[in-house]
């Protein structure tokens, strides 16, 4: 065998003990599933909107009839949503890191 085998093969005391800090484990993505649960929600929302038989129909003479007022209620709606869940993804983010320092 060459050299460099016998130099890989050979194993110190130092190479075989184990570290002395554990390792750490995976971090959770929660910004992933909070997100997923929310697309979830909303494709289940829309699929259980137009799975009737003329709910299509009501749907489509809902947005036609909408008024500017209510438009604009219903974006600004949308947004707070958004912040909602972007704070709840801060919240989980801060108490996972508050346990990691633990």
């Amino acid at each position: 065998m060459s050299d460099n085998t016998t130099e890989l093969l050979d194993l110190t005391e130092a190479d075989a003990t184990p570290p002395t800090e554990p390792q750490q484990r995976a971090r959770v993505r929660w910004a992933g599933i909070v997100w997923g649960l929310v697309l979830l929600a909303c494709a289940a929302g829309g699929l259980w909107l137009v799975s009737g038989s003329d709910a299509l129909n009501a749907l489509q003479d809902w947005l036609f009839e909408l008024q500017v007022s209510a438009a604009i209620a219903y974006a600004i709606l949308g947004i707070g949503a958004f912040v909602l869940v972007c704070g709840l993804i801060g919240l989980l983010r801060r108490a996972q890191r508050g346990r990691e320092r633990r």
